[in-house]
């Protein structure tokens, strides 16, 4: 049986031909993992390409790899799922993104809830890095081809009136279950909502309803966050097509 190919991430588009992968990615390449001449990896750009190629020489201390990119696959169609949620404390906000980026969520949008308990200091990007980084390596570990995007920091009011075939407010009080909502299947693009643990303002509910969210529970228990996102992905994206 072949080993499976190790991927790794090329921050160029994906081209048949021979190139060089430098800095980080030819230090795995070539140090830890211990790879050579002939072996064969796979790479993804983010944009949902996926290539094929062959190490054909390892130069560690310039920190160069030169492969053969001999196959790309083109990418293929994204999930349409998008999750607009609070923004949970410490490394919650880590795990929620490597394990929505496994399940295949396109896009993560943090949003600001009255009740949030994380807010953004005006200047800072490195939470926003760190998780463009996750995002990365999770890519990299399940196989996908393309990388999670994760928005800026938005309002309520600006998420609200995203444009999506179905609009979801996760809420543990709801009459409906997610479950029910999609039991004649999930259209091309759906935003759902999960809101802080404290819950949403009645002003907030309001708005959401305005704009066409339709309330639904995973359970009717308080889930955190984190688990709220990632249990709501599953079922939405278990569910098929229509």
């Amino acid at each position: 049986m072949p080993k499976p190919r190790r991927t790794f991430f090329y921050d160029r588009p994906l081209l048949e031909g021979v190139f060089e992968i430098e800095g980080k990615e030819a230090r795995h390449i070539a140090g830890s993992l211990r790879l050579g001449a002939g072996d064969e990896i796979a790479l993804i750009d983010g944009s949902g390409r996926r290539g094929i190629a062959e190490i054909q020489e390892l130069r560690p201390a310039a920190e160069r790899v030169k492969v053969r990119i001999f196959e790309v696959r083109e990418a293929p169609a994204g999930s349409g799922l998008t999750l607009a949620v609070a923004v949970p404390k410490d490394s919650r906000m880590d795990w929620l993104v490597e394990k929505c980026s496994e399940l295949g969520v396109d896009t993560l949008v943090p949003v600001l809830f009255r009740r949030s308990v994380v807010r953004p200091k005006p200047g800072r990007t490195g939470k926003a890095d760190k998780w463009d980084r996750i995002a990365v390596e999770s890519s990299k570990q399940s196989g996908r081809p393309s990388v999670l995007s994760i928005a800026e920091f938005r309002d309520l009011d600006e998420v609200a009136g995203f444009e999506a075939d179905l609009k979801l407010l996760l809420a543990p009080d709801a009459d409906a279950t997610l479950a029910g909502l999609l039991s004649a299947g999930r259209p091309k693009r759906t935003l759902a909502a999960i809101g802080p643990e404290g819950g949403l303002e009645p002003e907030e509910e309001e708005l959401l309803a305005k704009e066409g969210f339709r309330r639904a529970r995973l359970t009717p228990y308080t889930l955190r966050i984190e688990t709220a996102a990632v249990a709501a992905a599953a079922v939405i994206l278990g569910a098929d097509l229509r």
